[in-house]
């Protein structure tokens, strides 16, 4: 692999050089920009192996960020237990000590990404990726050789707060090592890498006691670390700090199987994007809220977040284990949980695979609807349940039925689709704020629900937790309907324009 890595510098050092001096050369450069543009079959070369290499690389922090998502399902499982060869504390783990493991790492996360968020923009994409991921690597050290509950929670806070800010550098970088045709994919790609990662977690989460399954949570964070300083920092980041002989390095390094006249409108499109973003003086956050582009984006992002985070697949993923111990069916719980990661892994390689395919508002229209009323007919299974009625015995596979329609429902858009729109609707200058904005409001949101979840469940029902989630999905259906745009195969300066005639 690293033989590989430089044999690829070498080869592209020459044409790296005649880049440059085509760029320099104003008349011919922007003789070949032209030609570019007025070239309407121009077709997309496929993706380099050095591409392919950069984003898998790059992705495989959302193993472990898909690993965070469901660790809390099998871990409340082993905190609740007596035995002290599985359960570290000793005593089982209370009602108020859920809440707080649920709750208390979102919120304290929220006040850190506000601070680490600034890397992304100041160290730069790469180096800042680096960092958090070798921060998630000490939390979840910190986490499996604790003893009590106090030690478990803060420990959980340091991992939660790395593993967020990691959920908005890296679709950034992902964002501007790609090019508008293949951003979905990769962003696809981030979600399947998600999904494998709670497939990985409920595997491992039976087999293993507190300790040793908290440490192989953090396994796949290795060949990140080893590999990923081999990957390039992103072109957009070199370019906007005046580092523009690497950004034309790094494009040849990403793209070597293009001419230099392509290279050279790539280059040029980074050089427009960066150059609107330098024009404007304001401050980030007053931008955000007086610039039109900025404000809608922020709106319609906010709109396809919130539905993602209120239709209650990571709430149900975060709580599979406890919630299915709950139900009166005959399968296990350990088997519901495994079967809804393998379904939802499928899902979302299906969805990357046609996501360039389809229009982004049908694919959220299609899951949106998709999930809610499948989250209604599992509301209404646990209602029979509570009610004792003699229809659950005979009903025993609708609870797995319903939990992997509701999972597949939710992979086709609402999962993979709501971080590649939230990356497409800003300015790269935008981006990491924007994330910031989006993860606070409904990081909230998600600590209200996660931390009451248990308490509402306990005093209404489950069912009634379900119900809920069914109508925040229609309600985020209907809104997307009236107020989403379509942004599939479009730039992000034709996206700018199209918010701002919007």
């Amino acid at each position: 692999m690293i033989l590989f890595l430089f044999s690829v510098d070498k080869i592209i050092m020459e044409s790296s050089n005649e880049v440059r001096e085509l760029l320099t050369n104003k008349e011919k450069y922007e003789q070949c920009v032209d030609e570019l543009k007025c070239d309407q079959e121009i077709k997309h070369k496929p993706d380099t192996l050095f591409l392919y290499f950069t984003a898998i690389i790059g992705i495989l922090p959302m193993v472990i960020i898909g690993s965070s998502i469901t660790w809390t399902s099998p871990a409340i499982l082993k905190l609740e237990s007596n035995d002290t060869a599985i359960n570290p504390i000793g005593t089982p783990i209370t009602t108020s000590e859920i809440s707080m493991l649920l709750g208390a790492p979102m919120f304290v996360s929220l006040i850190g990404c506000s601070i680490l968020q600034m890397a992304a923009d100041r160290l730069g994409r790469k180096l800042s990726l680096q960092i958090l991921c070798f921060g998630i690597l000490v939390g979840l050290i910190g986490t499996a050789y604790s003893t009590n509950m106090k030690l478990i929670i803060t420990w959980n806070c340091l991992y939660v707060t790395c593993i967020s800010t990691t959920m908005m550098v890296l679709p950034i970088y992902l964002t501007e090592i790609c090019e508008n045709h293949n951003r979905a994919k990769y962003g696809s790609l981030m979600s399947v890498c998600l999904s494998l990662g709670e497939l990985y977690c409920f595997i491992i989460g039976p087999k293993f006691n507190f300790k040793i399954f908290t440490l192989l949570v953090g396994l796949p964070l290795v060949p990140f670390l080893i590999f990923f300083p081999f990957a390039p920092e992103s072109p957009v980041y070199l370019f906007s700090k005046g580092k523009e002989k690497k950004c034309i390095d790094v494009l040849k390094r990403l793209r070597n199987n293009k001419t230099d006249n392509e290279l050279c409108s790539d280059f040029n499109d980074i050089r427009e994007e960066v150059n609107k973003v330098n024009s404007e003086n304001q401050l980030k956050i007053v931008q955000m809220c007086t610039v039109k582009e900025a404000r809608l984006g922020l709106f319609l992002a906010s709109l396809v977040i919130c539905t993602q985070f209120l239709c209650g697949v990571p709430t149900v993923m975060s709580l599979m284990e406890p919630i299915f111990e709950a139900s009166s069916s005959n399968i296990s719980s350990n088997t519901v949980a495994i079967s809804v990661g393998i379904t939802k892994t499928i899902s979302f390689t299906v969805s990357s695979m046609i996501v360039e395919r389809f229009d982004r508002k049908i694919m959220l229209l299609v899951s949106s609807i998709g999930t809610g009323i499948s989250v209604a007919i599992l509301g209404i299974y646990f209602y029979l349940t509570h009610l004792n009625s003699p229809l659950v015995s005979q009903l025993q596979l609708v609870p797995i039925v319903t939990v992997l329609v509701y999972v597949m429902s939710f992979s086709l858009g609402l999962g993979p689709l709501p971080t590649v729109l939230t990356s497409e609707l800003f300015t790269s200058d935008l981006r990491a704020t924007a994330f910031v904005i989006l993860y606070n409001t409904t990081g909230l949101i998600f600590i209200g629900f996660s931390s009451a979840f248990p308490f509402v469940a306990s005093v209404l029902g489950i069912h009634w937790c379900m119900w809920i989630f069914c109508l925040f999905c229609i309600f985020g259906a209907i809104l997307m309907h009236v107020y989403l745009p379509e942004t599939r195969g479009k730039s992000i300066a034709e996206i700018q324009i199209s918010l701002k005639n919007y």
